[in-house]
């Protein structure tokens, strides 16, 4: 499934992520992390394949650390995002390698090729990593599955393109039908132009347009505009 040799290790999130496990189903799940990276998203037996005669005392304790897809196959979601996330950064990187030095190409790789991240065993933090997480992504990230398979996820700047444009509940909204949406990967690669195009059907996603506020009167001003208007207001 991955091209890349290597991935980064988070020391400090495994060991948080893992604390509740014992050191013999932190090498299961470590074996099974390996396995998704390698082949995929795994079926019943290919977990039964890696973890052998451990299965029946492993899995049990495993299980919540994985959800399955439309097809039934068992898959860790961070670590399918993370892979998703680094194909898509891959290709940008294809499209403009002319130009760039080898040191700045190898930088780029090493900083985001952290695919071994978990929603639960790794909590990184965005001055660890340095990236911007926004709560489309997040919501993404943890209640749309069918959404991140799509070839090009949706970046920080467009989900604040998204929340300046229209009513944060409407893309809500319009995410969750995407993902409710089963032919939704058939013609749709890309999450932000999918979800624009998806809201700006309806007028009432919108956002009302801001208006200009005007400096406000003195309360001189408007007891001499009342006068004016209302000479004699016991008449």
């Amino acid at each position: 499934m991955s091209t890349d040799p290597a991935v980064l290790w988070y020391f400090n999130d495994w060991a948080g992520g893992t604390i509740t496990l014992s050191r013999f189903h932190k090498g299961c799940y470590a074996d099974l992390l390996h396995a998704q990276f390698n082949t995929g998203h795994l079926s019943i037996d290919d977990i039964k394949t890696v973890l052998g005669s451990d299965f029946g005392s492993s899995w049990p304790a495993l299980q919540k650390k994985f959800v399955q897809d439309d097809e039934g196959l068992y898959f860790n979601k961070r670590l399918d995002f993370e892979l998703n996330k680094r194909k898509n950064y891959s290709n940008s990187r294809k499209k403009n390698r002319n130009g760039k030095g080898h040191m700045s190409s190898h930088m780029e790789n090493e900083n985001d090729n952290s695919l071994f991240k978990d929603d639960i065993l790794n909590k990184q933090t965005n001055k660890q990593t340095n990236v911007r997480e926004h709560e489309f992504q997040k919501y993404i990230l943890e209640k749309c599955p069918r959404i991140y398979k799509m070839e090009v996820q949706m970046t920080f700047e467009n989900s604040e393109t998204l929340e300046s444009k229209y009513k944060k509940d409407a893309v809500y909204g319009i995410l969750s039908s995407m993902e409710n949406y089963k032919p939704l990967l058939k013609n749709n690669v890309d999450v932000y132009l999918t979800a624009n195009n998806w809201l700006s059907r309806d007028e009432k996603n919108l956002l009302p347009v801001k208006k200009e506020i005007k400096a406000g009167k003195t309360t001189a001003e408007w007891e001499q505009e009342l006068r004016a208007k209302y000479p004699n207001p016991q008449q």
